[in-house]
């Protein structure tokens, strides 16, 4: 992925988390309740067969959705514990961005 590239919102990490926790309206397959459920989405091979992304929602004090955080790298260093890892070292940040 060339730096400046514009992407399609409905492939990767934070792209499905801001469809996911956006005014989204038309979610017949429930893919994006999935993701709401979840708290996170994991992309693997979506963009770049060598990298993975993780991302999970800021959501506001007044439960307002504001953006997503997200952590990518090759997915020759990411296995099931790395995700474990991750996943909770993305949400204890969460607890650093304060959003009114």
């Amino acid at each position: 992925i060339e730096q400046g590239s514009r992407l399609e919102l409905n492939r990767g990490a934070s792209g499905r988390i801001i469809l996911a926790y956006g005014k989204r309206k038309n979610d017949k397959a429930g893919f994006y309740k999935e993701i709401r459920d979840a708290g996170y989405y994991l992309s693997i091979h979506e963009h770049n067969s060598s990298l993975f992304a993780l991302a999970v929602p800021v959501i506001s004090s007044s439960s307002k959705f504001v953006g997503a955080i997200v952590v990518s790298g090759p997915i020759s260093r990411f296995n099931d514990k790395q995700k474990i890892l991750l996943l909770k070292l993305l949400r204890s940040q969460l607890n650093n961005i304060v959003m009114p």
